[in-house]
């Protein structure tokens, strides 16, 4: 092989590199942008019927009841410790503002009092072992 036909090969080489490289980086960016928003898996504390809705990443509950048109849902929780779904003891923030989920660090289970809590999302959680007491709603 003369040097020209390597310089050729090698100019060649770096040139398809360079290629798959920017598909690779281009392709990277778009799989790699974050979600605008995500689905909530709750409970309407007013009429009692569960649903599922997406909403942006800026809201937070309570959501509206596709059923009785009430902003009364909240998510679902779920206990590691006792297998519940729960929704945690409500907070009003500010008067005359709707009741909140408290802060997650003062969110335990209202059935055994545990920590080990995370919103319930059946494709991860499984079917729960029951569901503990609703918390009383104010609207």
């Amino acid at each position: 092989m003369t040097t020209s036909q390597r310089n050729g090969l090698l100019v060649g080489s770096a040139v398809v590199a360079l290629a798959v490289a920017a598909v690779l980086f281009a392709r990277g960016r778009t799989a790699g942008q974050l979600p605008s928003q995500y689905t909530t898996r709750g409970i309407c504390l007013a009429c009692q019927k569960e649903s599922e809705s997406r909403h942006a990443l800026t809201d937070i509950p309570p959501f509206v009841c596709p059923h009785c048109g009430k902003a009364a849902v909240y998510p679902w929780y779920y206990c590691y410790d006792c297998k519940k779904r729960f929704v945690p003891d409500l907070v009003r923030m500010e008067p005359g503002r709707p009741l909140r989920v408290p802060t997650w660090t003062s969110c335990p289970c209202p059935n055994c009092r545990s920590a080990q809590v995370t919103q319930w999302d059946p494709s991860f959680q499984g079917q729960a072992a029951g569901d503990a007491p609703l918390p009383k709603w104010e609207p």
